[in-house]
């Protein structure tokens, strides 16, 4: 896909060929993921964006951080439900349902994820939550978001590209 290739591209990374169970995934999941998603997680694994963006990726087999972080969402929703406001006007994913499904966040709190509304994975649009709390929702894909935010000084609210050049990538070890 154009836009992974990109990120390659501009943070100077040697691709892996990373082997991740996702049929097993999605099933747990409920649910199938973009396909720009799952290459991104079979070219870069787990690791961090120049000290800045965390993609909840796999670094292979049967795990897969969006599935962790849904877990742990769901288990301070039960704890404390009025968090839930924190998601508001999409709510958090259920299987079957809509809402929004975790792929990423950063240093500063925000948070990055698709909205599911029942539609085609490859359509599902990015929403991202800037650091004070506001939702905002953009026409790209995950991949496509994640470049802007690398390299386009333009992309406000979420670019790290004026205060790091060139961008990096730092692998989970």
């Amino acid at each position: 896909m154009v836009w992974v290739d990109r990120i390659v591209q501009a943070v100077g990374w040697q691709p892996m060929e990373i082997n991740i169970a996702w049929s097993d995934l999605e099933s747990r999941l409920g649910t199938r993921l973009p396909g720009d998603f799952k290459e991104f997680c079979e070219v870069f694994g787990a690791g961090e964006f120049s000290g800045y963006l965390e993609v909840y990726a796999s670094s292979g087999g049967p795990s897969l951080k969006v599935i962790d972080w849904l877990e742990d969402i769901n288990l301070t929703l039960r704890e404390d439900p009025e968090a839930v406001e924190t998601f508001l006007p999409y709510g958090i994913y259920t299987p079957g349902g809509k809402g929004l499904l975790p792929w990423g966040g950063t240093v500063n709190a925000s948070e990055f994820g698709w909205f599911v509304d029942g539609g085609s994975p490859e359509e599902w649009r990015v929403v991202a939550q800037e650091e004070m709390g506001g939702w905002n929702k953009f026409e790209m894909s995950m991949s496509e978001f994640v470049f802007r935010v690398l390299t386009d000084v333009e992309f406000e609210e979420f670019t790290v590209a004026d205060l790091v050049d060139p961008p990096y990538f730092q692998p989970e070890v």
